[in-house]
């Protein structure tokens, strides 16, 4: 297909609370502009790509519609190999197997607190199945490894070091590289469950 390319993705991903999100968005990011990105999500009847560690999705961003089949490492270190092409527009399903479906939408509201060559540092507001959650997003060049470690360390200070220099529980606390396609698939799973499907 033309217009498409392939990389690597190494990223953080540290769910929040509300609380903390509320709280590095005051600080860092007030004024900052919001990028509205919609991620449609595809598999087969029977999830068989999420039981291979495979992600199917569209995402929509400014206008532009971009198809994406991540696989997953599977090791849990946030890395992912990535195959995307531009398409028409969320239902345009050349880009996948005739097999799949499309299964839903996760909108994310992204700040991007901080950027440079190396290193992104996003904070994100997902909606998704009827509830929300909030994550840093830290995505990194090999490159930019060490600058991604230090950025996290000083939100890691902010967010949950208090007055007296003790530190308290909080999602900042340790690395959660759930992806959003897992925490999507997961609750339309439980979902499903539920209404007896």
């Amino acid at each position: 297909m033309k217009g498409c390319i392939d990389e690597i993705e190494r990223e953080r991903k540290y769910l929040l609370d509300a609380r903390e999100y509320f709280a590095l968005k005051k600080a860092f990011a007030e004024k900052s502009e919001v990028i509205l990105q919609k991620n449609y999500y595809y598999d087969t009847k029977d999830f068989e790509f999420g039981k291979r560690g495979i992600t199917c999705r569209i995402r929509e961003k400014c206008g532009k519609f971009v198809a994406t089949v991540k696989t997953h490492s599977g090791r849990g270190d946030g890395i992912s190999y990535e195959h995307s092409c531009a398409v028409r527009d969320e239902y345009d399903g050349s880009f996948f197997d005739a097999r799949t479906s499309l299964w839903g939408v996760l909108v994310t509201e992204r700040i991007i607190l901080f950027a440079d060559r190396f290193v992104e540092v996003a904070l994100d507001r997902n909606s998704y199945l009827g509830t929300v959650d909030y994550e840093l997003e830290i995505e990194a060049a090999p490159e930019g490894e060490v600058w991604a470690e230090k950025l996290a360390g000083e939100i890691y200070a902010f967010l949950c070091g208090d007055s007296d220099g003790e530190r308290r529980n909080c999602g900042m606390s340790h690395v959660n590289n759930v992806s959003k396609s897992e925490r999507f698939f997961g609750r339309l799973k439980m979902l499903m469950l539920m209404n007896g499907c």
